[in-house]
């Protein structure tokens, strides 16, 4: 008790400052490839022209990834006319060795497997191929 008569007869002479101390957290989010326009416009308030770039990066991101996109579907598409073409040719090459062999006397059997591999495999290929790409397609 006589401690505390000490101490606020000593602090009585001192001055108080009292500082009000107010601490504020915001957090702002957005979803999508450029901020909302209130958020451009402080960009802007605090670097001038930064609104701007930003707009301007994101334009160029997309034209650089639509034409990543396009290069994808068509070379996707060029070797699929590829392997048509490369199996109408190994069809073909079947085909004309059955032929080859049934006219030289060969078994009739040995002339069938060929021409039915030789048409089937690719076609069956071409099938299996579209069907993995499909199933990778899928989520």
């Amino acid at each position: 008790m006589l401690f505390n008569a000490f101490f606020n007869r000593m602090t009585a002479k001192i001055p108080k400052l009292v500082v009000p101390l107010i601490q504020q957290i915001q957090t702002v989010a957005y979803q999508g490839p450029i901020p909302p326009p209130k958020m451009l416009a402080d960009y802007d308030n605090m670097v001038p022209g930064l609104a701007d770039r930003i707009v301007r990066k994101w334009e160029e991101q997309q034209e650089h990834r639509q034409k990543l996109e396009r290069m994808v579907v068509e070379r996707d598409e060029g070797r699929m006319d590829r392997s048509q073409k490369y199996a109408l040719v190994v069809a073909l090459a079947g085909l004309g060795m059955a032929a080859a062999l049934g006219l030289a006397g060969a078994s009739p059997w040995i002339a069938g497997v060929i021409a039915v591999v030789a048409v089937g495999g690719p076609a069956s290929a071409v099938l299996i191929g579209q069907s993995l790409a499909n199933s990778r397609d899928r989520p």
